[in-house]
């Protein structure tokens, strides 16, 4: 899944991993799958789980990956939001 794949790129414990995918269907129970762009939430769930779990990754990071997984047919894309720095 997105979130697994952004784990491993990100090289975080399985257990960050599973923090993010709890958070994430927590805030499906509670919030619109149709209001909400899941892999942002997702990315955003990736973060906070690094934090909680003390295995925290830099917030430009964990955007860059995700941006890059979910770029990943058009690495031209991709490369932008390297060049970006609205995040910061």
């Amino acid at each position: 899944t997105f979130l697994q794949d952004l784990g491993m790129r990100l090289k975080v414990p399985q257990v960050t991993i599973a923090t993010a995918i709890i958070f994430c269907h927590r805030f499906f129970i509670r919030q619109s799958h149709a209001r909400n762009d899941r892999r942002t939430i997702a990315t955003v769930c990736m973060f906070l789980a690094g934090k909680v779990e003390e295995t925290p990754r830099p917030l430009k990071d964990v955007i860059v990956v995700s941006y890059e997984i979910i770029h990943k047919k058009d690495p031209a894309t991709a490369q932008k939001i390297k060049q970006k720095e609205v995040y910061e």
